[in-house]
């Protein structure tokens, strides 16, 4: 009997709230512009702060999709599907940018936030040397020791979702 693939689809809400914010800062500026007599700079700032609205919102529209099943992983964060069978895939991981925290650890940081913004975690995946070599993958997340860096917003924690990986690569590595 065979597993039920694992399926998880979602926008990007955090995308789509950045974008009508600046779709209303665009708005805003538009209208100041309209009825203050505001200088032609104004308008250009709107028209440029509603293009950047616009194309926030149409990439935070695509959907973001992760899939697990017999045959490998297949992913779309933006634009095409990529995939990887379980034979290319090493090891899985949970990844924070530790820059970001050691911003945040500013006295000044500190004292003008309450709360501690957290950098976004990225589920990270570790290509086995012949896939790494082949796939020519960037060193983008050389420091962290992973080849490919998903930021996916998901309904499971990253964990969660590390340790159903790990099992469905452990299970077909002693099928294959």
């Amino acid at each position: 009997m065979t597993e039920a693939p694992l399926y998880l689809r979602t926008v990007n809400w955090m995308m789509l709230l950045y974008s009508l914010g600046m779709l209303a800062i665009a708005g805003l500026a538009w209208l100041g512009h309209e009825f203050g007599r505001n200088p032609t700079m104004v308008l250009v700032f709107a028209w440029a702060m509603g293009a950047l609205g616009v194309s926030a919102f149409l990439y935070g529209w695509l959907p973001l999709e992760l899939r697990a099943d017999e045959e490998g992983l297949q992913w779309r964060q933006a634009g095409p599907r990529r995939s990887l069978r379980w034979s290319e895939i090493e090891g899985f991981g949970v990844w924070r940018d530790r820059s970001m925290d050691a911003w945040n650890e500013h006295p000044v940081v500190r004292l003008t936030r309450r709360q501690q913004s957290r950098p976004l975690a990225r589920l990270m995946i570790r290509l086995t040397p012949a896939a790494r070599q082949a796939r020519k993958t960037e060193t983008l997340y050389q420091q962290s020791g992973y080849d490919i860096g998903l930021m996916l917003p998901v309904r499971m924690t990253l964990t969660q979702l590390e340790a159903e990986l790990e099992r469905r690569l452990s299970v077909a590595r002693s099928a294959g």
